[in-house]
């Protein structure tokens, strides 16, 4: 998630995520075949969110290490 797959066309997400968000996704992606009919219908009704709502300008909150 952090650095992307070299030739697959994923791209890293380090800098647009922060940590817990891309542990967040790294669960969500775990379990996708387990997630419950809610969820599906919430992760359906994000796909016609507008980018700007979904993906606000700001930057990720400062990382810590």
């Amino acid at each position: 998630m952090e650095n992307g797959i070299r030739m697959t066309g994923m791209p890293g997400f380090k800098d647009a995520l922060t940590e817990t968000q891309i542990w967040q996704v790294t669960v969500l992606v775990k379990n996708a075949d387990k997630i419950s009919e809610s969820v599906k219908k919430e992760l359906t009704a994000g796909a016609s969110t507008p980018m700007e709502m979904a993906m606000p300008s700001s930057n990720p909150a400062a990382r810590k290490k």
